[in-house]
C-alpha cells in the first residue's frame, strides 16, 4: 500500500520533510515549451513595455531552474522586480505613507524567508522543473512542477515582464497551493495595515486577534501543527473566515493527518472560497480521505486542464485508481507517468505497489534495480520496509541476491 501521509500531503508547498533519493539529473527543457495560451488570455500591449518574447522565457525559466538547483538564493532574488511586485500589491489600498514604508521594510524580510524555505527543500534538480511556457493574465508567464518532499506536489508560475533597464524579471509568483499571486498574499496584510492606522478593523477584530493571528503563523512556520489549530480556535469567527486563516487551517490539518479535522477544513473552504483556483488541489486530497476515488480523478482531470497538462499528474491518477482497486487502469496511468518522466522517481511508486499487490515479483525486482541506478536508491534499507515482506520471501527475490552476491564477489 502507498504510505496514509501521500493520500493527505500531496499538494502542500510548505510542509517540511525530506525529499526522496534522486540522482542529479540535467536541465530538461521541454519540446513544447513554447507560447501555450490559458483560456482567454491573450496577449495584452503592456503600456510603454515590449513584449517579452519565447526565447525570452525560455532564457528566464532555465535560469531560474540553474537557481534553484544550486540554491543560489541571491540569483533568485535579483531575477525579481520587488518594486513591481510591492507596487502589485498595494496599488489598490491607499494608505499613509509612514504604514507603506513598514509594510515594504517587513516584505522585504518576508520574501527573503519565502526564497529560504522553498530551496531548504530542494535536494534534487527533480524537485523544481519547467512544464512550460505560456501566457496568464495577458502576459509570459513560466510554468514551474515543485515537489517539497516526496510526499507532495503543487505548482509555481512566474508572471514575467521588463524592468526600467528592460530587462526581464519575474513581477508577480502565482502560488497554487494558496490559490493566488504572492502580490494578492502581501497585499491582504498592506490593507489589514492601513485599516488599523486609520481605526477601522478588517478581518482583524483587535489587537489580541492580531497578536493570535502572529503566534498562528509562526507556529505554522516552525511545522508546530497541533498548536496551530489550537490558535485557529481561538480567534473569533470574523477572522477565522479570512482567507489566509483558513489556508493555515487546512494545511496544518492535513500535516497532522487529522482526517476528521481535515475533511471540515476542505469542506467550508469551499463554502468560503467556491471559485478558488487552489480548491481542485485541495479536493483530490478531500476526496482521496473520503474515498471519493471517482470525484478525485476528475479534481486532477480539471487541475491538469487548468494549468495546460502535465504527465506528472498521470503518476497521481495512478496512485488514485491503485487506491480504487482498479489496478489495470493504474498501471496504464504510471506507464504512461514513466514514459513521459522517466527521470522522476515519485512515478514509479505506484508501478512497483502494484507488481507487489500482483505477486509480479520479477518484474519488481526490474523496476526497483531500475530506481536504483536512476537514482542511486539504496535498495537494501528500501527492501527492510514491510511492504517488501513477501518479496523477500519470494524464489525470484532469493534468485536475485544469489545473482548480485555472485555478480559483486571478486
Amino acid at each position: 500500500m502507498l504510505p496514509h501521509s501521500r493520500l493527505l500531503l500531496l499538494l502542500f508547498v510548505l510542509a517540511s520533510g525530506p525529499p526522496g533519493c534522486h540522482r542529479k539529473q540535467p536541465v530538461i527543457l521541454p519540446e513544447d515549451a513554447a507560447d501555450k495560451p490559458a483560456v482567454d488570455s491573450p496577449i495584452e500591449e503592456i503600456a510603454n513595455e515590449r513584449p517579452v518574447t519565447n526565447a525570452e522565457s525560455r532564457d528566464f525559466a532555465k535560469a531560474f531552474v540553474k537557481g534553484v538547483h544550486q540554491k543560489d538564493q541571491e540569483a533568485l532574488d535579483e531575477m525579481f522586480d520587488w518594486e513591481e511586485l510591492a507596487r502589485r500589491a498595494t496599488s489598490e489600498t491607499k494608505g499613509p505613507a509612514e504604514v507603506r514604508d513598514a509594510w515594504f521594510a517587513k516584505f522585504t524580510t518576508a520574501r527573503g524567508v519565502f526564497l529560504r524555505r522553498m530551496l531548504k527543500n530542494i535536494e534534487s534538480p527533480s524537485q523544481f522543473q519547467l512544464v512550460r511556457v505560456r501566457v496568464r493574465d495577458g502576459r509570459k508567464a513560466v510554468l514551474f512542477r515543485y515537489l517539497p518532499t516526496s510526499e507532495n506536489f503543487t505548482y509555481q508560475e512566474v508572471l514575467l515582464g521588463r524592468d526600467s533597464n528592460g530587462s526581464v524579471r519575474g513581477i508577480d509568483l502565482f502560488l497554487y497551493s494558496a490559490g493566488e499571486y504572492y502580490s494578492q498574499l502581501s497585499g491582504r496584510l498592506y490593507r489589514q495595515a492601513v485599516l488599523s492606522a486609520t481605526g477601522k478593523q478588517g478581518v482583524l477584530t483587535s489587537k489580541a486577534d492580531f497578536l493570535l493571528v502572529v503566534q498562528l503563523q509562526q507556529a505554522y512556520r516552525s511545522g508546530k501543527y497541533e498548536e496551530a489549530l489550537k490558535l485557529y480556535s481561538k480567534l473569533p469567527r470574523k477572522t477565522q473566515k479570512a482567507k489566509f486563516v483558513q489556508f493555515y487551517r487546512v494545511h496544518s490539518a492535513a500535516s497532522l493527518k487529522q482526517e476528521t479535522e481535515f475533511l471540515a477544513a476542505v469542506k467550508e473552504y469551499e463554502q468560503l472560497y467556491p471559485d478558488d483556483p487552489a480548491l481542485d488541489l485541495l479536493r483530490i486530497g478531500y476526496h482521496l480521505s473520503s474515498k471519493q476515488y471517482q470525484a478525485a480523478l476528475k479534481a486532477v482531470d480539471r487541475f491538469d486542464k487548468s494549468i495546460g497538462g502535465d504527465p506528472y499528474l498521470d503518476s497521481v491518477r495512478a496512485m488514485i485508481l491503485y487506491q480504487a482497486k482498479r489496478p489495470k487502469q493504474a498501471r496504464s496511468a504510471a506507464e504512461r507517468a514513466i514514459a513521459a518522466l522517466p527521470d522522476q522517481a515519485a512515478c514509479y511508486e505506484v508501478l512497483i505497489n502494484i507488481t507487489l499487490e500482483e505477486r509480479k515479483y520479477k518484474e519488481a525486482i526490474k523496476l526497483l534495480e531500475k530506481v536504483r541506478e536512476k537514482f542511486n536508491t539504496d535498495l537494501d534499507e528500501i527492501i527492510k520496509l514491510p511492504v517488501y515482506d513477501d518479496l523477500r520471501k519470494s524464489a525470484a527475490y532469493k534468485d536475485w541476491v544469489k545473482a548480485r552476491n555472485k555478480r559483486d564477489d571478486p
